[in-house]
């Protein structure tokens, strides 16, 4: 239901274009020929019903309506329940007085976006990684954008599979070329930090895919994004290792069957 707040600029938008659209469906001619009055009455309000409920849903579906309100007309008000929405009409009588009550498990609601600590300056991008096993351990990246250790890989850019990204984040960072043994996981919960703010202010979640890679080639040499890149017992991770990897690595050492969603 929408909020009859004065400060509510959106529900004021709303307002305007749902008593244009019930005013315009309700007028009823005195006469229309084969048809009893109760029954044109009914189909009336049926479709003033329809036209305001998709006002709504077009609100809900473009945001940038919001940017309209300001030009809405302020219009007299009289509070005006339709199908469980709140609507303001003219001052004229209520029009849909007699229209029968829906039961509830087929009422609409317009909910307004959930408020979010990130908004306006977080973007989401997919990423992969990779956890490089061999028998000096892992191999990890040290970041020159962080100054942690890390596993290689980075976001997937646009027109680029996932494979072919995976690939070039790993040549750049370490000098290998490598392919994909199997998934280890897909990790996007905030909750394993998978949402970086980066030195240049950058927020970025990440829907993350790691996998298990194998070395098909190259030698290692530190690319533009990495201060070091060396091999670590998997009981002895450094201490200011990402914990975004630390997660990824330990899965990886779990060889479990299925692929973890984190």
């Amino acid at each position: 239901m929408l909020e009859q707040e004065g400060d509510d600029l959106l529900a004021r938008h709303v307002v305007c274009l749902a008593q244009a659209q019930l005013l315009e469906a309700l007028v009823l001619p005195d006469e229309v020929p084969g048809r009893p009055r109760e029954e044109l009455q009914e189909a009336l309000e049926r479709r003033a019903v329809g036209r305001a409920l998709q006002v709504l849903d077009d609100v809900a579906r473009d945001a940038a309506l919001a940017q309209d309100v300001q030009r809405a007309a302020r219009l007299p008000s009289a509070g005006v329940v339709v199908d469980g929405h709140a609507f303001h009409c003219s001052s004229r009588s209520d029009p849909t007085a007699s229209l029968p009550a829906r039961p509830a498990r087929h009422r609409r609601r317009f909910a307004p976006p959930r408020a979010s600590p990130y908004d306006g300056a977080m973007v989401i991008r997919p990423g992969v990684s990779a956890v490089i096993l061999g028998p000096e351990g892992v191999l990890l990246q040290h970041r020159s954008d962080n100054f942690l250790w890390g596993l290689p890989g980075g976001a997937v850019e646009p027109g680029e599979s996932v494979r072919e990204a995976l690939a070039r984040e790993v040549r750049e960072e370490t000098g290998l070329e490598v392919e994909p043994l199997r998934l280890i996981g897909v990790y996007s919960s905030p909750e394993h930090h998978q949402i970086i703010t980066y030195p240049d202010g950058n927020v970025i979640h990440y829907v993350s895919s790691c996998f298990e890679c194998r070395i098909t080639g190259g030698t290692i040499a530190c690319g533009p994004e990495s201060l070091a890149c060396q091999w670590f017992d998997p009981e002895r991770l450094p201490v200011d290792l990402m914990p975004i990897s630390r997660i990824r690595i330990r899965d990886a050492l779990a060889r479990e069957v299925r692929a973890f969603i984190r």
